[in-house]
C-alpha cells in the first residue's frame, strides 16, 4: 500500500478486504488483525466519503459517522472513501500456541486480558478446523509450484488437534510480551508451536474458502459473545452441532469474541437448505449466554436492537429518515420500518431462533460426513 512507503501501516486490518469492499455501508466488518490494541475497524476511521440516497455526497465524521454511517449496511448510503488512523510500519512478530481443551483456552484468553499485554491480534481456530484444514486435498497447481505446495501441506498435517491460539504484535513489543506469554502458556497446559508454523497461519489467515474444497459449498453464521460466555459457547455448540463447524474466534478489545462458524455442504444437495437452520442455531447458543448475531442484514433484523443497542438503533433510524424520507436505498435491511413489509420473514427468524428447528436440522444434514468420506483426500 502506498501509505506503507511512509512508514505507516493501517491500524486495524480488514480481514475480508481482498474480497468485500467498505461501499457496503457497514464499517463493522474488521479483520481479525488489529482488533485486541486498536478495536473495530469502524472506531479506526476518522471520516467517510458517503454518496447519499439524494445524490449528494458528504464527508461524514464524528456523531454523524457513528450513528447513521456505521453498521447501517448500505441502507443510509454508499461510501466510496473512508481515512482512517494508522500506526509506525513495524515487522509483525507472530505466535502461535496449542491450548488442549476449551477450558485452557478460556483461562489462556483470561490471563492475557488480566496482564493487559500490549498484543496487536488475537484469534484462535477450533480443532475441528485443525482436522479439516489436515485433511484438505491440495491445491492444483503449475510443477513449478509443487515443491512449496508441499512444504506448505505438510506443515498443516503437522498442527494439532487442538485450539490454535494465534497472537501477533509489532516487534518493537516482544521483550514485553513474550516472558509473560511464556508463563501463560505454562500456566495452561499449552504448548507454543515453530515459528515456520506460525508463519504459514498468518499469512493463511484470510484463506477461508479453501475450505470449499471438501465442500463444496459452506453454511456460514457468524455470532459475538462477551468473553465471560465463551466458555460456555463453545462447549454448546460442540455439544448441539453434531455437523463439522470450523470456527475462527477473534478477540475483541472490548472483550467480547467473535465466532466465524462454517459448516461444508453440497448446495446441490436437498438437504443443503436444512443445514442452514444451523446458522440459526449458532446465534440461539450465542444469545443464551449473553452474546447475539454479529450483523442484522435482512434476515435478522428482529434482532437489530440486541446487535446494535436500544439507543444505537433509535440514531441510525432517525438518520435514515433525515437522508432517505423515500426509503430507496436497501428497503427492509437492518431496520424493520413501517411500509416497508418483511413482518411474515420476521416472525419466522425470531420463532426459530427459539425453537427446536436446528436439532431437527442437524439430525437431517448429516450427509455432509457421508459426502466427505466419499470425497478422495477428504
Amino acid at each position: 500500500m502506498r501509505y506503507e512507503r511512509k512508514g505507516s501501516t493501517s491500524a486495524c486490518i480488514l480481514r475480508a478486504f481482498p474480497v468485500r469492499p467498505l461501499g457496503d455501508g457497514s464499517l463493522r466488518v474488521a479483520a481479525g488483525s488489529g482488533r485486541t490494541n486498536t478495536a473495530f475497524f469502524k472506531e479506526n476511521v476518522l471520516r467517510a466519503r458517503v454518496v447519499l440516497p439524494d445524490g449528494s455526497v458528504r464527508e461524514c465524521a464524528d456523531e454523524e459517522l457513528r450513528d447513521g454511517i456505521a453498521d447501517a449496511e448500505g441502507i443510509t448510503g454508499v461510501i466510496t472513501q473512508v481515512t482512517f488512523k494508522t500506526r509506525p510500519l513495524e515487522e509483525t512478530e507472530v505466535r502461535l500456541m496449542s491450548f488442549p481443551s476449551i477450558e485452557a483456552l478460556d483461562k489462556g484468553l483470561t490471563l492475557i486480558r488480566e496482564r493487559e499485554l500490549p498484543i496487536w491480534s488475537v484469534s484462535f481456530l477450533n480443532p475441528t478446523s485443525v482436522r479439516l484444514k489436515r485433511a484438505l486435498p491440495g491445491r492444483r497447481c503449475h510443477e513449478y509450484e509443487k515443491t512449496e505446495q508441499e512444504r506448505l501441506a505438510a506443515i498443516e498435517r503437522g498442527l494439532p488437534e487442538s485450539y490454535l491460539v494465534m497472537i501477533a504484535f509489532p516487534c518493537s513489543r516482544a521483550e514485553a510480551i513474550d516472558p509473560a506469554l511464556a508463563e501463560i502458556v505454562a500456566a495452561c497446559g499449552a504448548e507454543r508451536l515453530n515459528d515456520e508454523a506460525a508463519a504459514h497461519e498468518w499469512a493463511d489467515r484470510a484463506n477461508t474458502m479453501k475450505l470449499k474444497r471438501i465442500g463444496p459449498s459452506i453454511v456460514p453464521t457468524e455470532v459475538i459473545v462477551p468473553r465471560e460466555g465463551l466458555a460456555a459457547t463453545l462447549g454448546d455448540i460442540e455439544r448441539n452441532i453434531r455437523q463439522p463447524f470450523v470456527m475462527e474466534g477473534m478477540y475483541t478489545k472490548s472483550g467480547d469474541v467473535v465466532l466465524l462458524g462454517y459448516i461444508p455442504h453440497d448446495d446441490r444437495r436437498f438437504s443443503f437448505n436444512l443445514a442452514f437452520a444451523l446458522a440459526l442455531s449458532a446465534i440461539r447458543i450465542a444469545r443464551r449466554h449473553g452474546g447475539s448475531a454479529y450483523s442484522t442484514g435482512l434476515y435478522f433484523r428482529s434482532q437489530a436492537t440486541a446487535v446494535l443497542g436500544a439507543e444505537r438503533l433509535r440514531s441510525l433510524e432517525r438518520f435514515k429518515e433525515r437522508v432517505d424520507p423515500q426509503r430507496i436505498m436497501n428497503p427492509g435491511k437492518v431496520l424493520a420500518l413501517r411500509g416497508e413489509g418483511g413482518r411474515t420473514l420476521d416472525r419466522l427468524m425470531g420463532n426459530r431462533l427459539g425453537s427446536r428447528t436446528c436439532h431437527t436440522a442437524d439430525r437431517q444434514c448429516g450427509e455432509a460426513q457421508a459426502l466427505r468420506r466419499e470425497r478422495p483426500g477428504a
